[in-house]
């Protein structure tokens, strides 16, 4: 038995070393990436016979699948990668040294923030908010300065991680950054922080020229899901970009609040097909109860379209009883008596109804004209119904 297990190790260890060899004449052979990582924390100790021998792309590749295999035994391999004079190594056992999440990694990554290379710098800094040391802040902090926006935004990002965004004094620098990634970085690192303090910020950035960054911020005011953010998603349902008008809507139906479905109901009437589509669909997919509350809500909105409030009326007066929708109707309309209420529902056309009684009970006309005396015709073709009016009020 024990020699059995001894030629296993053998043929184990001569499998991936097979494999390597091919990685040797090709890098990128996806066949040999996947038996490796497979191997998982076996195959460490294999990798780490053989890295010093092999040049640097298959470096790189074995760094990569260190990094995949997770395992915190690599982290010894991957931080002498770090010290390789080839910048993209360095930086791809970086990113590796993060996705092991291996605190003694730490002091490195720091060390590779000030590398004279771009990628190392960002990779050190994504790695550092992955790992989580707090001691990385004001090596971070002083990264926000880089010369490439890519490594600003990087380092953004991993301070909202570290919640050390407010070792920043002038954060409100990135909301001029010429690149839109750093300001959509910030906007992340807001989101991780979870911070509502920084809903000033948010903003800005939900006015920014750039409709991508505008979408993102309105995605973490969302996730902030706190009052004043229902106030900024409301504002912003004017966006004239669909793309984030759609993302606000997106935000508003997460909050699962009865009071927001009016803002999303009339969006049914957005100009985009898009979004019109995507209301539709949020709008069904909101459990019964939430939704049943939310037409309430849209019956006694005032400042909805009529066609909307009748849409409502309908849902309800299959889902509430006639007493109970009588009671909504009256306070949404607190000038009706209760019998014109009971008309709207029942559909009974009486002399008296007003014009705003008459749409919400039928909809709007087919067509309307004006006769010789002044009297107001509207006609409704499907039903043949035909009504008068003279002063806003249905006449015989």
């Amino acid at each position: 038995m024990f020699i059995f297990g001894i030629l296993t190790f053998l043929l184990f260890d001569q499998n991936i070393n097979r494999y390597i060899d091919l990685l040797i004449e090709d890098p990128t052979n996806s066949a040999a990436i996947e038996r490796i990582t497979a191997a998982g924390v076996e195959a460490i100790p294999v990798i780490k016979q053989r890295i010093p021998e092999l040049g640097v792309p298959v470096k790189r590749t074995l760094a990569r699948i260190l990094g995949t295999i997770g395992d915190t035994s690599a982290a010894p391999i991957l931080l002498n990668l770090t010290r390789s004079d080839a910048p993209l190594l360095r930086a791809e056992a970086a990113h590796a040294l993060g996705r092991i999440k291996d605190p003694r990694a730490s002091p490195r990554l720091i060390e590779l923030l000030s590398d004279i290379h771009d990628n190392p710098r960002g990779e050190a800094a994504w790695a550092l908010g992955e790992i989580g040391d707090t001691t990385a802040i004001p090596a971070l902090v002083s990264l926000t300065n880089d010369p490439v926006f890519t490594n600003r935004a990087r380092a953004l990002t991993a301070l909202g991680k570290l919640n050390g965004l407010d070792q920043i004094i002038d954060l409100d620098r990135f909301l001029t950054d010429p690149n839109p990634p750093v300001r959509i970085s910030l906007a992340l690192a807001i989101g991780v922080t979870k911070d509502t303090s920084y809903l000033s910020i948010l903003e800005r950035l939900a006015r920014d020229k750039e409709p991508v960054v505008r979408i993102q911020a309105y995605k973490v005011i969302g996730s902030l899901q706190s009052g004043p953010s229902k106030s900024l998603l409301v504002a912003g349902l004017s966006d004239p970009h669909e793309g984030v008008r759609m993302q606000i809507i997106e935000s508003l139906i997460a909050f699962a609040d009865p009071k927001l479905i009016p803002y999303i109901v009339q969006m049914k009437n957005d100009p985009s097909l898009a979004v019109r589509k995507r209301v539709n669909e949020l709008l069904k997919s909101l459990p019964p109860e939430l939704f049943k509350q939310g037409m309430i809500e849209v019956i006694a909105a005032a400042d909805l379209p009529l066609d909307l409030r009748r849409g409502a009326l309908v849902y309800l007066e299959r889902n509430l009883d006639e007493e109970e929708l009588i009671t909504h109707l009256l306070n949404a309309f607190p000038s009706w008596t209760r019998e014109e209420a009971v008309n709207v529902i029942r559909r009974e056309i009486e002399p008296g109804m007003t014009k705003e009684q008459v749409r919400l009970a039928f909809g709007s006309p087919s067509t309307t004209k004006k006769d010789t005396t002044g009297i107001e015709i509207w006609y409704y073709e499907k039903s043949g119904l035909k009504l008068k009016f003279s002063g806003g009020r249905v006449v015989r």
